[in-house]
C-alpha cells in the first residue's frame, strides 16, 4: 500500500549529502539506490486492465528478483510466506521466545567488522542455549534465531530473537519434554553470565588473531563490568501462536514506510514505541542526513544469513534424526489427502495468508486485472531522480 511518505523519499532527498560526507560504503550506496528505485517506472513493469470494468493500472517492478531484504516495500509478502513456512516446519510442543542483547559499549566493534561481530554473536547465543539444554535438562534441543540490529529510534542495538522448543533428545536418544510447567525454560541470570563470558572470550580471541585487541580492549573491559540482559518470555498458548509471534520479526526492516509521518527539506519525523513506558507511541524527529546515516548502519554484509536454525531445527539434524514436524496421530488417509492437495501459486498463498488478492480489481472488486503490455525501464537523465523524471510517482 502506497503511503504518503516513504523511505525512498528520504533517500532521494538526503543520500547525496550523506555520500558527500564520506559516510556510505559501496554496499550501502548500492542498497540505498535499490530502495530509491523500487517499484518505480525506472525499473519497468507492466500495464494491467480489469476484465470487468476496464480500469487501467500500472505495476512497476521491485528492486530485485526477490527484493532487497532492506527494502520496506519488498518484505510484506516474504514475511507472510516466512511465517507460514515456520508454522509448517515447527514441532507441536511448547516454545519460548528468548532475546539476547549486548551492551552498547561494543557498538564500535560492530561497526568496525559487522560480519565477524554478528557471526560471533550467533555462535555465543547457540552455545549458551545448547549448553543449558544439557546441563539443566540433559537434552540436545534446538532454536530458530533471527538477528536484529536496531532500536526503535534507529540506533545501533544488536540483538537476537530465538524461538526455542521445550523438548529435545536425551543422551540415550530418547525424546524428552522440558520446561517448568510452561513458565520458564532456563534461569535468565545464569544465561546472561554464560552468554557474556562466551561472547567476550570469542571476541577477544578473534581480535587477537587480527592483532587488533589493543584497539578495542577498553570497550571489552567496560562490557565485562556491565550487566547483560537475556529476556525469556513464558511459554505461550500453542506452538503456532509463538511461531506467528516470532514471525513478525523475521523479515522486518529497520523502519517501515508506515512509521514515517513527515519529511521536510531538513528533517524526518517518525513513530517509535517506548517500551519503558508500556510501548507508548512517540514522535521522533531527526535531521534527514542523520536519519539516513542511522538506517544505513543496519545494512547487513553481503550474503550474510540473518535467520539461522540450530540443533533439532537444523536441516541436517532433521534428516538424520528423522524428526516428524507434524502431529503424529494424523491418519494415513489424511496424509494421502494432503499429498493430493493442489499446489498453491504465490498469488493463492498470499491471499490465504493475508486475505488480499493482488489480482482483484481495486475499483469494482470483482474483476481480475489482466496484463496487457510490458513497460520497459525508463532511464533518467544524469543526476535526476525518479521523482524528478516521473513526478506522477
Amino acid at each position: 500500500m502506497r503511503t504518503r511518505f516513504e523511505l525512498a523519499d528520504v533517500v532521494h532527498r538526503f543520500a547525496l549529502s550523506l555520500q558527500d560526507r564520506g559516510k556510505l560504503t559501496p554496499l550501502q550506496q548500492k542498497v540505498l539506490a535499490k530502495i530509491a528505485l523500487c517499484r518505480t517506472a525506472a525499473l519497468g513493469g507492466h500495464e494491467e486492465a480489469c476484465d470487468n470494468c476496464g480500469t487501467i493500472r500500472y505495476s512497476y517492478n521491485s528492486c530485485g528478483d526477490r527484493g532487497d531484504r532492506h527494502c520496506p516495500k519488498c518484505q510484506a509478502a516474504r514475511q507472510a510466506f516466512r511465517i507460514d513456512g515456520l508454522v509448517q516446519g515447527t514441532l507441536p510442543v511448547r516454545h519460548y521466545h528468548v532475546v539476547f542483547t549486548v551492551p552498547d559499549h561494543l557498538n564500535v566493534l560492530c561497526l568496525h567488522n559487522g560480519r565477524m561481530f554478528y557471526n560471533l554473536l550467533f555462535s555465543a547465543v547457540w552455545h549458551t542455549l545448547n549448553s543449558f539444554g544439557y546441563s539443566h535438562h540433559g537434552v540436545g534441543t534446538g532454536a530458530i534465531a533471527v538477528l536484529h540490529t536496531w532500536g526503535q529510534n534507529l540506533s545501533l542495538h544488536p540483538h537476537i530473537h530465538c524461538l526455542v522448543p521445550a523438548a529435545g533428545y536425551s543422551l540415550d536418544g530418547r525424546w524428552k519434554n522440558i520446561g517448568h510447567g510452561g513458565k520458564f525454560l532456563y534461569p535468565v541470570h545464569q544465561m546472561s553470565s554464560a552468554f557474556k563470558a562466551k561472547f567476550l572470550d570469542s571476541l577477544k580471541r578473534a581480535l587477537r588473531k587480527q592483532n587488533q585487541l589493543v584497539l578495542f580492549n577498553d570497550q571489552i573491559q567496560r562490557a565485562y563490568g556491565t550487566p547483560w540482559v537475556v529476556h525469556c518470555q513464558p511459554s505461550m498458548a500453542s506452538a503456532e501462536h509463538v511461531v506467528r509471534y516470532l514471525g513478525q520479526y523475521t523479515h522486518r526492516v529497520a523502519i517501515t514506510n508506515q512509521r514515517i509521518v513527515n519529511i521536510t527539506d531538513e528533517k524526518v519525523t517518525f513513530i517509535a514505541r517506548d517500551y519503558r513506558q508500556g510501548a507508548a507511541k512517540k514522535y521522533i524527529t531527526l535531521g534527514g542526513v542523520e536519519f539516513l546515516r542511522r538506517f544505513a548502519q543496519h545494512i547487513l554484509p553481503r550474503r550474510f544469513v540473518k535467520i539461522r536454525r540450530y540443533g533439532i531445527y537444523n536441516h541436517t539434524a532433521k534428516r538424520n534424526l528423522e524428526i516428524k514436524f507434524r502431529v503424529e496421530d494424523k491418519s494415513e488417509g489424511d496424509n494421502k489427502s494432503r499429498s493430493r492437495k493442489k499446489i498453491e501459486s504465490n498469488i493463492e498463498r498470499f491471499e490465504r495468508l493475508t486475505g488480499i488478492n493482488p489480482c482483484r480489481c481495486p475499483v469494482c472488486k470483482t474483476g481480475q486485472m489482466i496484463r496487457i503490455r510490458k513497460l520497459p525501464p525508463i532511464r533518467s537523465p544524469p543526476g535526476a531522480t525518479c521523482k524528478q523524471t516521473h513526478p506522477q510517482l
